[in-house]
């Protein structure tokens, strides 16, 4: 889960939630990268709110890297493996539940 951690805003204390990115699918970690480039592209942020933003984009970019990361190491041990046979289909598989 996240960690909580006290942040000063302002002149005032504030609590925050610091994320745990990795525990994310790969797909929300792009969209929530996406939302923090928007963010930072619009230049309307002040500095520290900038700085803070490209901080938990990097976090964002780091955790969508091990996740590609693992999922490549997957790939390799698989074709090291032998194991390039497509799988059997389904059981009672049918058209609607393809993924594409």
């Amino acid at each position: 889960m996240g960690r909580v951690g006290r942040v000063q805003e302002e002149g005032v204390e504030k609590d925050r939630v610091e994320i745990d990115w990795d525990s994310l699918p790969y797909e929300k970690l792009v969209e929530k990268l996406d939302e923090v480039v928007q963010r930072l592209e619009s230049g309307e942020l002040p500095l520290e709110e900038s700085l803070q933003a490209f901080e938990t984009g990097m976090r964002i970019a780091r955790a969508a890297e091990r996740q590609l990361d693992r999922a490549e190491r997957r790939v390799e041990l698989l074709l090291q493996d032998g194991r390039t046979e497509p799988l059997p289909p389904r059981q009672g598989a049918d058209d609607e539940d393809l993924p594409f």
